[in-house]
């Protein structure tokens, strides 16, 4: 029997008040966007008030330190009760539709290597991802597909692939089977775990209404096209090809969703204080979408290289490239990057976040490629290429986002957008300096 989470409930009202609006959003989401079945019950069972263990799901579920970063985000940013209203009703919108995304996300855990490399569930799971990648984007374009024919079409390729086995937390989500179940003699379990097809049509549903909620001219545009970009790259990157590095950077930059949640509190922010005409010429001219790269870009390598590898001197990432060579001569057997890495990381604390990523078989700027491969003198040179590439810029980047905020904050005569991108940075280098196996450093906006 697997055990249960342990969490504590948000005592900060303003926290509390996005923690419920984000329970009622992916409430909301369950009970009007999936099609029938056994995991949209299981879902409306964990986050009924009545249930007992509702506070852990929301801790296990990532809503807790969702609703964190939004109150983060957004605290002290408008001027009346009234606006304030209109951001948590917006974070409603927006934070349910990302819990159901969390679950999308995670399907791609244990497919960072090329395709050619692929067991037969793993191919599955992985043409399942493109599908709904491209679903998705015919979506928000405008022609996607009713969500029980979406259900239908997943359904045909999602026979196999376990939603327990691809999170973060196996054992503590099939606890929560357990009790479900428990009290629900006729359930299924099989159908909750093996039921992505539900939250997969679901979740294409929900995006759509986030990007129809950004409602600022200019803004609608970022939000949008972001999205589109965001899983068009993701199905790019599960590709495994060859990229350049810099592209690598680039493309991997819109996989993660920053500019798009970034994109749509600021729209949300200035509809709600009736100043969105403030935004329309940093918005027009493409000076907000280059500050929501950037600061996309921060995020990304922070998440994937963590805040302490990124703040690091050159001397100092250098020192853990030579240690990984000399641990290749050590080596007892032959062994990969990933399992080099892995036993590197017990010793050296900078390789925390690149762990996670070598232990999960994920996406990582610095891995790409070259975790399979066998650890040798030139496969760790490329390493240590790849992470001073995307590493060694994070400085100078953070410097030039400051001098983009502080254009944008004079050109409208306001500083709460640049203080809102800000604020999100901020959290993520304080997130990424914890240990991610840790309660205060286990919730990611979504990289792939």
């Amino acid at each position: 029997m697997s055990t249960l989470p342990t969490s504590e409930p948000a005592a900060d009202p303003r926290v509390r008040q996005i923690v419920d609006a984000t329970a009622a959003g992916f409430e909301a989401c369950a009970r009007t966007r999936m099609p029938a079945g056994e995991y949209r019950d299981f879902c409306l069972w964990a986050i009924d008030d009545g249930n007992p263990l509702r506070d852990r799901f929301l801790q296990l579920t990532g809503i807790l330190q969702l609703a964190n970063l939004t109150t983060r985000l957004l605290d002290g940013l408008v001027t009346n009760d009234r606006a304030w209203s209109h951001l948590v009703e917006a974070s409603r919108v927006m934070n349910g539709w990302q819990i159901l995304e969390v679950v999308s996300d995670n399907l791609a855990i244990g497919l960072g290597h090329p395709p050619a490399a692929d067991t037969s569930f793993e191919t599955a799971r992985r043409n399942l991802l493109y599908a709904f990648n491209a679903e998705m984007v015919l979506a928000l374009a405008g022609s996607g597909k009713p969500a029980g024919a979406l259900a239908e079409l997943f359904a045909g390729m999602s026979g196999d692939v376990s939603l327990f086995a691809h999170s973060l937390s196996p054992e503590k989500h099939a606890a929560f089977a357990d009790a479900y179940t428990g009290s629900h003699p006729a359930a299924r379990w099989r159908e909750i775990d093996f039921g992505a097809h539900i939250p997969l049509a679901a979740n294409i549903a929900s995006c759509c209404e986030v990007a129809d909620n950004a409602r600022v001219a200019g803004l609608d545009e970022i939000v949008r096209t972001s999205l589109a970009r965001r899983y068009e790259t993701v199905s790019r990157l599960l590709d495994y090809r060859p990229i350049d590095p810099a592209e690598l950077i680039d493309i991997s930059t819109y996989t993660i969703l920053v500019m798009p949640t970034l994109g749509y509190y600021i729209s949300n922010l200035y509809e709600a204080e009736g100043a969105a005409a403030k935004l329309a010429p940093v918005a027009a001219d493409g000076t907000l979408s280059a500050a929501l790269y950037d600061a996309a870009m921060l995020v990304r390598k922070l998440n994937d290289l963590g805040t302490a590898m990124v703040l690091a001197t050159w001397r100092k990432r250098q020192d853990v490239i030579s240690a990984l060579r000399l641990s290749i001569e050590r080596a007892a057997r032959p062994i990969t990057v990933n399992e080099l890495l892995l036993e590197a990381a017990d010793r050296e604390p900078l390789l925390n976040r690149i762990r996670k990523d070598a232990l999960l078989d994920e996406f990582n700027v610095s891995l790409y490629g070259i975790g399979h491969e066998s650890a040798d003198r030139e496969s760790i040179d490329y390493f240590g290429h790849r992470l001073e590439f995307a590493a060694g810029g994070y400085l100078e980047q953070r410097l030039r986002l400051d001098e983009e905020l502080a254009v944008i904050d004079r050109r409208i005569g306001d500083t709460r957008a640049g203080a809102l991108v800000r604020r999100f940075v901020r959290f993520h280098e304080a997130l990424y300096s914890e240990r991610f196996d840790s309660t205060d450093g286990e919730y990611a906006i979504l990289c792939n």
